[in-house]
């Protein structure tokens, strides 16, 4: 994943030349040879011309069907049949993935963060190689309340919720920090963007969990066009 430009994300599909899409909505995003294979595309088979130039992700989208709103702003129901320690651990992703959106003094950095997580090398926490092996998966048909995608002044930001594991990552304006919360692991996140031996597989993870989650939003085969009328439409246009 290379760097960022734009507001917000949506979208791994074609865009035919001349196509015009809202700058405003869309995250643009340099493609590689490896971001291809991560979103199950074969350059081989496009057409001459066709390029795919965007990615598309509902950012604070009240339709995305997969979130749910909270009793209380911040804190995103929980289901009842999770352990205590799982509970935990997505209440400690949600309020990292809050942080990094929408960060104090307006700074990517946040002490919250730092004190929150740890650095570690991938290969040393095997639940780590599990989050990063099912993420996709997990995205791919993510429960009620699993995946969110949020913009704000930190950037955008995904939560993803796994069976034992919570993912959070920034996506734009920079591709870091990428954080993994266990339940083996309580109070605090596992780091592990900056372990160069495994970095190929951190980003083929956060390209494929984004191009899962894109096809929410404009031009996927799961996105919900507005309703005429409809009140969360009208607020999230406004």
């Amino acid at each position: 994943m290379a760097g960022r430009d734009g507001e917000h994300g949506v979208d791994p599909h074609r865009v035919p030349p001349g196509s015009e899409l809202p700058t405003n909505t869309g995250l643009g995003i340099p493609l590689t040879g490896d971001d291809y294979e991560a979103l199950g595309i074969d350059p081989d088979q496009l057409e001459p011309g066709e390029q795919l130039r965007l990615l598309f992700v509902p950012a604070d989208d009240p339709r995305f069907p997969d979130r749910q709103p909270p009793d209380q702003p911040g804190e995103p129901d929980q289901p009842e049949e999770l352990s205590q320690a799982a509970q935990d651990r997505r209440r400690l992703a949600d309020r990292l993935a809050q942080v990094l959106t929408d960060p104090p003094y307006r700074t990517l950095a946040h002490d919250a963060v730092a004190g929150l997580s740890v650095a570690t090398p991938v290969e040393y926490v095997p639940e780590v190689q599990k989050a990063l092996a099912e993420a996709p998966h997990v995205a791919e048909a993510p429960p009620p309340g699993a995946a969110r995608v949020g913009s704000g002044t930190g950037g955008l930001v995904v939560r993803l919720h796994g069976p034992t594991w919570s993912l959070v990552f920034r996506v734009s304006p920079v591709p870091y920090p990428v954080l993994v919360c266990t339940d083996e692991l309580a109070g605090h996140a596992w780091r592990i963007d900056q372990d160069p031996d495994w970095r190929p597989e951190i980003e083929h993870t956060m390209m494929a969990v984004v191009g899962q989650l894109s096809r929410y939003g404009i031009g996927g085969d799961r996105h919900q066009p507005p309703v005429p009328g409809d009140q969360d439409d009208q607020d999230h246009a406004g």
